[in-house]
């Protein structure tokens, strides 16, 4: 009787179960009418709730900044009197005042033209426009026709290549509306200066060949390059060095290249610690005839040792010529047809390009011609063969607008002294005036 009426029980529970399932599946309301309908009700009167906080504490904030923009502009109004009289506001003589921060001075600056616009808000704002065809650390002056400032508008600020243009509102360094009149709007544009320098051989002290140029003690190098760091110059690489030259992309203070012509070993043994000890960085430009001469004297550069450079990131692997490095390899030979004489250089420049993209798998775009030589035939089949830049002599460095395929290297030969070396290298920026107009200024519109 108890088995059959257990049994009763569960089947009705289960029934239950399985009917109340099948309301929530079909979507009845389990809850009741009335909890459903309370519940938006909440919802509603708690969003009502935050939206009338937030409109209380909107009043709060104005009236705060308010407050703040009227005490600057007394604390400016104060200052313009005390500039004009000499005096306090009480009558006293003025005492020397610790000059504000930049930061304070363009806020000042920012206060007293609203005032003047306030004053005076008929006064006509000019929009001045300048075109730079290549970036640069710009200054924007107003001045009159006396050539005496009026007004500066930036000062020394990096603007990319580009259509930019500043607002002027008539007045001068003092806020001030400046007088009726013709004035000048005039932009300069500074561009620093690019030491590239030329290295070729290093060996230690004891092992220096003396009267040999191009040899130079590890200890002289290390002396440069702990001047070039103490000095805060900053090692940039190719690409840098390009995007410079032909687009006016920004650089860091003091930049310097630093190269090594030929390959030889002495890069990888001597060069490349005493660079990764001061944190600077090189291109070494390979001449492929003596890379791939495993009997060379001195002994040049061996492809593993490239790879490891190239990965380091401390190092570039760029073209030489494979063999191009003879007196006269670059002038068309006596027996050579045109035809002949292109095919010649063209193969030469392709080989040792495609050489070193495939070992160490770094792109090649620039050449350093061999004995700094070049002419325009020559550039014009390196072009051709996928060069962008290229590599010569010259005691002088680079500016921005100077052209990519004649990049002059200051050479440093054995036992420079110091201060001259620091002569050599020193890069003083050029300033270029890149925009100019004249215009009639009335205050009133």
């Amino acid at each position: 009787m108890r088995y059959w009426l257990t049994l009763i029980v569960t089947a009705a529970v289960l029934f239950s179960l399985t009917f109340l399932l099948g309301l929530s599946v079909i979507g009845v309301d389990l809850f009741g009418p009335e909890e459903a309908a309370h519940q938006p009700e909440k919802t509603h009167q708690t969003a009502t709730e935050g939206h009338a906080a937030d409109n209380n504490k909107e009043p709060e904030e104005k009236a705060e900044q308010h407050e703040d923009n009227q005490t600057k502009k007394t604390e400016v109004a104060k200052e313009s009197l005390e500039a004009k009289t000499g005096k306090t506001e009480g009558g006293k003589e003025l005492t020397e005042k610790k000059p504000s921060s930049s930061q304070e001075t363009e806020e000042k600056q920012e206060v007293r033209e609203e005032i003047a616009q306030e004053q005076s808000p008929e006064i006509k704002k000019y929009i001045l426009e300048f075109q730079l065809n290549a970036g640069g650390v710009i200054t924007a002056e107003i001045v009159d026709r006396t050539g005496k400032l009026v007004r500066k508008l930036l000062d020394g600020e990096f603007k990319p290549a580009g259509k930019h243009s500043l607002t002027w509102q008539g007045m001068n360094e003092q806020g001030e509306t400046v007088a009726p009149g013709q004035y000048t709007f005039r932009v300069t544009a500074t561009y620093p200066g690019v030491p590239v320098l030329l290295y070729h051989h290093l060996a230690k002290p004891e092992e220096v060949e003396a009267g040999n140029p191009y040899v130079l003690s590890t200890t002289q190098f290390a002396r440069q390059i702990n001047y070039l760091k103490d000095n805060g110059y900053t090692t940039i690489s190719l690409t840098q060095l390009g995007e410079y030259l032909t687009r006016g992309t920004q650089l860091p203070d003091k930049p310097v290249v630093i190269t090594f012509d030929d390959g030889y070993a002495s890069t990888y043994h001597q060069a490349f610690p005493i660079l990764k000890q001061y944190g600077l960085k090189a291109i070494i430009f390979i001449l492929g005839s003596f890379v791939d001469n495993s009997n060379a004297s001195p002994p040049s550069l061996t492809w593993k040792q490239m790879q490891e450079m190239v990965r380091s990131g401390v190092v570039e692997i760029q073209s030489h010529s494979y063999d191009l490095h003879g007196e006269d390899d670059l002038v068309q030979k006596t027996e050579e047809s045109q035809s002949e004489y292109e095919q010649r250089i063209y193969k030469d420049l392709v080989k040792i390009k495609q050489l070193i993209e495939t070992k160490t798998g770094q792109p090649v775009t620039a050449l350093s011609w061999p004995n700094g030589k070049q002419n325009s035939r020559a550039l014009a089949i390196a072009k051709k063969a996928g060069y962008s830049y290229f590599f010569t002599s010259g005691e002088e460095v680079n500016y921005q607008q100077d052209s990519p395929t004649r990049i002059r290297r200051i050479f440093i030969p054995q036992n420079i002294k110091l201060s001259e070396f620091a002569q050599k290298i020193k890069a003083p920026p050029k300033k270029v005036t890149v925009h100019q107009e004249t215009f009639q200024f009335t205050p009133k519109n």
